[in-house]
C-alpha cells in the first residue's frame, strides 16, 4: 500500500478529508457527495478502513481499500490506508498526527436493534477528535447527493444558546455561494413558558424567533432565509428542511440520557433528507478556513507569476487564506 511522505501529508490544506469506509451501502451512497466537495474545494482526501484483525487480513484490507471509490486516485492529494482496530482509537491516533477538517462517516446499515449501553459510534467520534461529521441516513435519495450544493442550512435548538456551529454553516454556504437557510423550533405556548426561568433570553412567538435570527447574523456577508416552526424537538427538522429544499444541514451534536443508553446517538440524523453536518461540544478547530479550487488555481498562477520575475512568492498558512471571514465570525461570538 502507498504510504505518502511525512511532508507531503503535513502540507498545508485548507480542507481535510477524513473518509471512513466499511464498505456499506451507505458509503458507496457518499461518494458523489464527496466528489462534489473535491470538485468544490482545495483539499486533501484520506481514504480509511479500519479492519478487525483478528476477523481480516492487512492484505485483504488493503486490497479493498483501493478499489473503493477508485475515481479519487485522479485528485491531486488522495491518500489510502487500511488500520486495524477499534475504530476509534485508530482515528483518534491519526488525527492526532495528521489532523483534519472533516470527517466523512456514513451510517452503517441497519441489522438489527439498538443494543443497550453500546454508543453511537459517530458519537464517539465526535468527542474523540473533535472534528466535525459528515452523514448521511436512510432517508437521503441518491439525486441528492448527486448535486452541487445550492442550499445550505442550519438548525438552531430553540432551547439552546450554543452558536458554535453556525460559524461552519456560514462559511459553506458563503464559498459556495449558497444559500443560508437558519432553521429553528419555538415551543408552544402553555403557562410553564410564561416564566422566564423556563425560557431564558428566547423568544416564544415564532415572529419573534425570526428577528431573535436576524440579529443573530446582523453584518455577516449573508442574507439568511429563516424558517421557524412551532412545537420544540429536532423531529420538527424534516419537514422544514424539505421545505426550503436543502441540500445540507450543519447542526450541533446533543445526546440525551435516553439516546446515549439505548444506543441511538445520531439517528435523528439518519431520518434527515439531506446529508448533515454534525459539529461537537469540544472542537479540536474554531472554524474552517475553505479555500475553492478556482481561487486555489489564482493564487498558484500568482505565485508562479511572482517566481518568474523574481519576486517573493506569497507563504500559504493555514490561517491566512480565510482571515477576513474568521474576523467577521469572532465579531459576532461566534468562534
Amino acid at each position: 500500500m502507498f504510504i505518502p511522505q511525512e511532508a507531503d501529508m503535513l502540507t498545508p490544506h485548507p480542507l481535510d478529508i477524513l473518509f471512513l469506509t466499511n464498505f456499506s451501502d451507505h458509503c458507496f451512497r457518499s461518494i458523489p457527495a464527496v466528489a462534489h466537495m473535491a470538485d468544490a474545494f482545495d483539499l486533501r482526501l484520506t481514504i480509511m478502513h479500519v479492519y478487525d484483525p483478528k476477523r481480516q487480513k492487512q492484505a485483504h484490507a488493503e486490497e479493498r481499500v483501493k478499489s473503493f471509490f477508485p475515481e479519487a486516485d485522479r485528485y491531486s492529494t488522495c491518500f489510502r490506508f487500511a488500520m486495524p482496530g477499534p475504530l476509534v482509537t485508530a482515528v483518534r491516533q491519526h488525527v492526532e498526527q495528521w489532523p483534519v477538517s472533516l470527517i466523512v462517516a456514513p451510517s452503517s446499515d441497519a441489522t438489527g436493534l439498538p443494543c443497550l449501553g453500546e454508543r453511537s459510534m459517530r458519537v464517539r467520534l465526535l468527542e474523540a477528535c473533535g472534528v466535525p461529521v459528515w452523514t448521511i441516513g436512510r432517508k437521503v435519495e441518491s439525486p441528492k447527493l448527486c448535486q452541487a450544493v445550492q442550499r445550505v442550512a442550519c438548525w438552531m435548538d430553540g432551547d439552546s444558546t450554543d452558536t458554535s456551529h453556525v460559524a461552519f454553516a456560514l462559511e459553506y454556504a458563503l464559498k459556495l455561494k449558497a444559500e443560508l437557510h437558519l432553521l429553528r423550533d419555538v415551543s408552544e405556548v402553555h403557562e410553564a413558558a410564561l416564566f422566564p426561568a423556563a425560557r431564558p433570553n428566547k423568544a416564544v412567538q415564532p415572529d419573534l424567533a425570526k428577528e431573535e435570527l436576524l440579529r443573530l447574523l446582523a453584518g455577516v456577508p449573508i442574507y439568511p432565509k429563516v424558517h421557524v416552526t412551532a412545537g420544540s424537538g429536532r423531529w420538527r427538522m424534516p419537514p422544514l428542511l424539505r421545505e426550503c429544499d436543502a441540500d445540507i444541514v450543519f447542526l450541533r451534536s446533543r445526546e440525551s440520557l435516553l439516546t446515549k443508553w439505548f444506543g441511538l446517538g445520531l439517528q435523528a440524523g439518519d431520518s434527515m433528507p439531506c446529508p448533515a453536518v454534525y459539529v461537537g461540544e469540544h472542537l479540536s478547530i474554531p472554524a474552517w478556513n475553505l479555500e475553492t479550487r478556482a481561487s486555489s488555481g489564482a493564487r498558484q498562477s500568482m505565485s508562479y507569476a511572482a517566481e518568474r520575475e523574481g519576486g517573493l512568492a506569497p507563504v500559504r498558512s493555514r490561517g491566512s487564506a480565510g482571515a477576513a471571514s474568521v474576523s467577521w465570525l469572532s465579531k459576532l461570538g461566534l468562534l
